[in-house]
């Protein structure tokens, strides 16, 4: 539909009827994307195991979500320079766990050798599962805040940092 968003109708939600506010949602869906690309916290241990890693291989990004989104998330948390590639599903075409995902980034890198490759992730149903479905290896990271169950996987690390003793 063409027309001006702000010709839909207003609604009210029961949650915002409460208090009286009146809503387009296509303004609200603006605004909440607009004010996401700002959440950029790092665990404690994240600055550190980048520079790690940046020392020693390549090192990309991979995210599903938009890519004003998520580039602003990097930039917000200063590590966005330390990426030689950065992969968005937006762009992309196609979101992790599929693994066309991961075979448009092998394909970009141009290196076929999948023991090349290593996903680092806290996410099982995108970033591990990812990596199953492309037979890349994954480690999982388990934050104690983290309510995924992968206790039955081989490779996962509590912390960033102790991957320092795996890679």
């Amino acid at each position: 539909d063409h027309r001006d968003l702000h010709s839909f109708p207003t609604r009210r939600s029961s949650d915002l009827e409460y208090m009286n506010i009146s809503y387009n949602i296509f303004d609200i869906n603006k605004y909440y994307v607009n004010e996401l690309k700002y959440q950029a916290d790092l665990y404690d241990d994240a600055l550190d195991i980048i520079k790690y890693i940046k020392n020693k291989y390549i090192l990309c990004a991979q995210s599903n979500g938009m890519e004003l989104v998520q580039r602003k998330r990097l930039e917000e948390a200063g590590i966005i320079s330390y990426f030689d590639k950065i992969y968005i599903s937006e762009l992309i075409g196609y979101n992790k766990p599929d693994k066309r995902f991961f075979d448009f980034i092998i394909n970009d890198i141009g290196d076929y050798d999948l023991d090349n490759y290593l996903i680092i992730g806290d996410r099982l149903d995108s970033d591990i599962l990812g990596g199953i479905n492309s037979d890349i290896n994954s480690i999982y990271v388990k934050r104690e805040d983290n309510k995924e169950k992968g206790d039955s996987l081989q490779k996962q690390v509590n912390s960033l940092s102790s991957l320092k003793k795996i890679i």
